[in-house]
């Protein structure tokens, strides 16, 4: 869910704030935990219908939109409000 990919920007970034940079996967792959707006923008597609609004702010909006459109998906899908102050306080564009 786009939801689990907000989270996860979250988590790693307090990885990050412990000093790890990668985290690796079962297969021995490691994996950058820098925010990757381009992944994320992929991830997001993958989610169909429900992520369009998110995409089409990412493909033609600005910071601001792509707030709008990832709180819009928060507070429709009842998650919790308070993780728009999250959303709000990240670059999601870069």
């Amino acid at each position: 869910m786009i939801i689990d990919l907000i989270l996860d920007r979250k988590d790693d970034e307090a990885e990050i704030e412990k000093g790890f940079t990668h985290y690796k996967r079962p297969n021995g792959e490691l994996v950058p935990l820098a925010y990757d707006a381009r992944k994320f923008y992929r991830e997001v597609m993958q989610y169909g219908e429900i992520g369009h609004g998110i995409t089409a702010a990412m493909d033609y909006g600005e910071e601001e939109d792509v707030r709008r459109e990832l709180c819009k998906y928060i507070i429709a899908n009842e998650y919790n409000p308070e993780i728009c102050a999250y959303v709000n306080a990240r670059n999601w564009l870069s």
